[in-house]
């Protein structure tokens, strides 16, 4: 069982039950209780599990709120296509950004395979996806840390962005529409991701036909900033032929 597969039964145990103990964990889990402690040093450091006196519980408002990796479940089929495609697009000696999101944090689990390249991100929770050693750079952002984006963000994010060469840009959405562009829910977004679509030479959105026709409440940046949009081909025609009206490159998976 991978790491990532064990992150993700530990949060889902701990949604069912109010607090377990370590070796109840390992238990039910089937693994020794020194693996276990391990996976919950990784789990606690990203803020999705609390450890208190020999019991574990899932850290407030992280239950059906927000767990990377149980995102990263949720259309899981399509969310590895979209990452395939994606990573395909990445060459030698480029740098890489990757947004948060669960889109990106599959896009992650197989660009860190590559080599000969730097991968930036202000998803600071992609580190639990980190299995093994890189034959490329990795970068994680500082700045002000965002709980339900498991990212940071801030001034001081956009400082260090000021002074990097980006060569693809990779992020994803709560809503996508061809009127109103990609949207989120998230005010702290905005600066963000408007600097990155600026200085960027390409942005690439990674979305799947689920939140294509939605609206949020935040905009983030037009179609036309976009470059090219990777996705499933449960899109609908008419959502496609929209799209394409506006000049961005449509990659269906």
């Amino acid at each position: 069982m991978s790491m990532w597969n064990r992150h993700e039964m530990i949060c889902d145990l701990l949604d069912s039950n109010a607090e377990l103990s370590v070796s109840g964990i390992a238990a039910r889990l089937g693994t020794s209780e020194v693996t276990i402690r391990k996976d919950l040093n990784v789990l606690s450091r990203n803020g999705l599990v609390e450890r208190g006196h020999g019991v574990v519980r899932l850290a407030p408002n992280t239950g059906g709120r927000y767990s990377l990796q149980k995102e990263m479940g949720v259309n899981m089929r399509l969310k590895e296509q979209i990452a395939a495609a994606a990573v395909d697009l990445v060459q030698e000696g480029e740098a890489v950004f990757l947004g948060p999101g669960s889109t990106c944090g599959t896009i992650m689990k197989k660009l860190v395979k590559k080599s000969n390249i730097v991968i930036i991100t202000n998803a600071v929770n992609f580190e639990s996806l980190l299995e093994s050693t890189s034959n490329s750079r990795i970068l994680f952002l500082g700045g002000e840390y965002s709980f339900l984006q498991g990212a940071v963000m801030g001034i001081i994010s956009l400082d260090i962005l000021d002074s990097l060469n980006i060569t693809k840009f990779f992020l994803g959405a709560n809503a996508v529409s061809a009127e109103d562009g990609l949207a989120s829910e998230n005010l702290n977004d905005t600066g963000f991701i408007r600097m990155m679509t600026e200085r960027a030479k390409e942005v690439i959105a990674v979305v799947d036909h689920t939140k294509f026709g939605k609206s949020a409440a935040i905009r983030l940046t037009p179609i036309s900033k976009v470059n090219r949009i990777i996705t499933d081909q449960g899109l609908d025609e008419h959502q496609r032929e929209l799209i394409r009206r506006q000049g961005v490159e449509l990659i269906l998976v």
